[in-house]
């Protein structure tokens, strides 16, 4: 079709994280394991992401709702730890923000209002700094 032998669109497709060769869940969990988050804790993040959403790291869960990957730095390291969901930001996780989360996620919910309780303020923004 494009006249390209297999192995090299192979080599292309997996050298790009914008190229997929599965189709990725409703939710795109991007984990921050830059310095600054994986000293802030990201494994557990990562851990309680993964637990909740029972979608393993680097793949998507059995109901195609969340996808999670492990990334180097998503730029935001005065912020960390940090991770985003469909590009969107979130600072200062905790392992019970992102529990939270994924719940209000798997409900449908959009809102962003991750307080694990009245006096956590886990806090969203859009974009990276």
């Amino acid at each position: 079709m494009t006249g390209f032998p297999t192995s090299v669109l192979y080599s292309i497709v997996t050298f790009y994280a914008q190229f997929r060769l599965e189709p990725i869940g409703d939710n795109l969990i991007q984990v921050c394991h830059g310095t600054a988050c994986h000293l802030a804790d990201a494994e557990k993040i990562s851990e309680a992401i993964q637990l909740e959403s029972g979608a393993k790291s680097g793949h998507t869960s059995p109901d195609g709702k969340f996808t999670v990957e492990k990334v180097a730095c998503l730029g935001c390291c005065s912020l960390g730890p940090v991770i985003t969901v469909n590009e969107e930001t979130y600072a200062r996780m905790s392992p019970e923000a992102a529990r939270k989360l994924i719940k209000q996620r798997k409900k449908g919910c959009l809102c962003g209002n991750l307080a694990a309780n009245e006096d956590d303020s886990s806090e969203e923004m859009s974009g990276s700094d």
